[in-house]
């Protein structure tokens, strides 16, 4: 998206340990998208396909490890349209 219509800041599988990103390691998290700076992101966008749901324990998992506010949007994304390959 962003190699199509500019930079907007986005940051895809950003890994974050006890508030850090970029780290990996036991107890660490991957962010399929993270909005903004990633010391201080705006959002974090979760793609979920099927049957999948965000839920509030992995919404609050993502806001501890992460080391974000308690009210940073931790958003679900749904894609349509996708194409299957058989």
């Amino acid at each position: 998206y962003q190699q199509l219509f500019g930079s907007r800041g986005l940051r895809t599988e950003v890994r974050y340990m006890d508030g850090i990103p970029d780290v990996g390691g036991n107890g660490s998290i991957r962010l399929d998208v993270v909005d903004g700076d990633v010391f201080s992101p705006t959002a974090v966008f979760d793609y979920k396909f099927g049957r999948a749901v965000l839920k509030q324990s992995r919404i609050d998992q993502i806001r501890k490890v992460g080391g974000f506010a308690d009210d940073l949007p931790v958003l679900e994304v749904r894609p349509k349209g996708l194409m299957s390959f058989q």
